[in-house]
């Protein structure tokens, strides 16, 4: 199995994701609304960067993001206090060196300068092993689109006697960039499978493959998934992941139960939150745009597990697989 390293310098889509969870807020009228403290972070193990963020809410029709000032940070590991750091002008705190291992129970305390205590812990979860370097291909047939459709073929291992959680993509980049910015292209499932199915959330167009073992707990899955095109493309300043060479990558990700929570909410969310996406002006809207507005489903709220404010906090154990 190849397993490539990643840059440390580099946040993926989800790290982002997450730390602007739970900060956007509508401002009440009543003089009695205040700016909510949030707490966020992500703690990884396999490459990725662990990134932590203390914010205020925020109106959600401005682009200005408060962040505290003097606030202080106690970062502990299984019990044991290991930094106490304060965040810089953007919010963003030190990580301890190796504060993130596999199976350590990571705990942060936030104080912020008007009183508020933000508590939060999370577990860093078990690797699954992967059995192969995944197969990806043509299925052989064409979707009604007249597209090709490709077919993802990986075998892992389900950790034994606790309940584990998952997120898995396909992607693929391109190294003819003449700039310092490269896209990446996440492909989209076509016609899910039992154990995507089973979470309930494909009606809400989820941009990665996210799953418990509910339908496999303890066993050896053989993952079988088919995809066609790509959405959506997302822009990185410089090459993806620390990746030196282009081609079709599975990223293999065991996270934890918070993470899983987070990324069910953030998905129905965003699916709620997209009238008038891409409209520009009310001329150009079509039938269609206005039917969302009419027909548009009630804002969902945002998972958090932070005590104290918002936010999420929460682990994850990434693997990333060259499949071509």
């Amino acid at each position: 199995m190849k397993i490539t390293k990643t840059d440390s310098t580099l946040l993926i889509a989800s790290l982002l994701i997450c730390l602007t969870a739970c900060v956007k807020e509508i401002s009440l009228q009543n003089g009695t609304d205040r700016q909510l403290p949030v707490m966020n972070g992500i703690f990884s193990v396999g490459g990725y960067p662990s990134v932590f963020r203390l914010t205020y809410t925020a109106n959600p029709l401005s682009e200005q993001i408060n962040t505290p000032e003097d606030a202080q940070v106690f970062f502990s590991q299984d019990g044991e206090l290991v930094a106490e750091v304060s965040p810089d002008a953007d919010g963003y705190c030190v990580i301890p060196d190796l504060f993130a291992q596999t199976g350590s129970v990571l705990s942060a305390m936030a104080v912020f300068p008007e009183g508020d205590t933000l508590t939060a812990t999370d577990s860093i979860p078990t690797r699954s092993f992967v059995y192969n370097d995944g197969i990806y291909g043509s299925a052989g047939f064409v979707d009604e689109h007249g597209d090709n459709v490709n077919r993802l073929s990986v075998r892992f291992t389900d950790p034994p006697n606790q309940k584990n959680y998952y997120e898995l993509f396909v992607f693929s980049w391109n190294d003819f960039s003449t700039t310092d910015s490269f896209y990446v292209k996440v492909l989209r499932v076509y016609q899910a499978n039992t154990i995507l199915s089973n979470e309930g959330d494909q009606d809400f167009q989820p941009w990665t493959m996210y799953f418990s073992d509910e339908l496999f707990d303890g066993e050896t899955v053989n993952f079988e998934q088919y995809f066609t095109g790509a959405t959506p493309t997302i822009r990185m300043p410089g090459k993806p992941f620390g990746l030196e060479e282009d081609g079709t990558y599975l990223l293999f990700r065991n996270v934890s139960k918070a993470y899983y929570q987070s990324q069910k909410s953030w998905t129905r969310h965003r699916y709620t939150q997209r009238v008038g996406e891409g409209i520009a002006d009310v001329s150009d809207a079509i039938l269609e745009d206005f039917q969302r507005v009419i027909f548009a489903p009630e804002p969902t709220p945002m998972y958090s597990n932070v005590e104290g404010g918002l936010g999420v906090f929460a682990s994850i154990n990434t693997q990333i697989i060259k499949l071509d």
